[in-house]
């Protein structure tokens, strides 16, 4: 977008070397303008990785909670199961009392050689 302007000024004097002076700075200005826009392409650029990289940590962020949050489900399940083991066994011992132990021993026996896969036959 730039537009060259010609401007001719006739003067004596020492007009001359003024002139050669801030057309000389002019140049360099118009260089430092460019390397500026370049830099600051480069800046936007940079800036638009970043916004990548950070969606992506956002992304693995959100995917790690969500992995959390299984994981303690998982725990919560295996701790109430646990729980309820514990509490059927005292069910038993308080109704049947020191024949618990051989129901425990049968019933241990049975999971091994069936296809239950948990405490279900107690």
């Amino acid at each position: 977008m730039a537009r060259d302007l010609l401007v001719r000024i006739k003067g004596s004097d020492e007009l001359s070397p003024i002139f050669k002076d801030v057309a000389s700075s002019a140049g360099e200005a118009e260089s430092e303008f460019d390397d500026l826009n370049r830099k600051m392409q480069e800046t936007d650029r940079e800036s638009q990785e970043i916004q990548r990289s950070l969606k992506d940590l956002e992304n693995d962020a959100r995917n790690v909670g969500h992995g959390i949050g299984v994981l303690i489900a998982a725990l919560s399940l295996s701790g109430k199961s646990f729980r309820d083991q514990q509490l059927d066994l005292a069910t038993l011992e308080r109704n049947y009392g020191s024949v618990t132990e051989r129901i425990v021993d049968f019933a241990d026996q049975l999971q091994s050689s069936t296809n239950f896969s948990n405490d279900a036959a107690i």
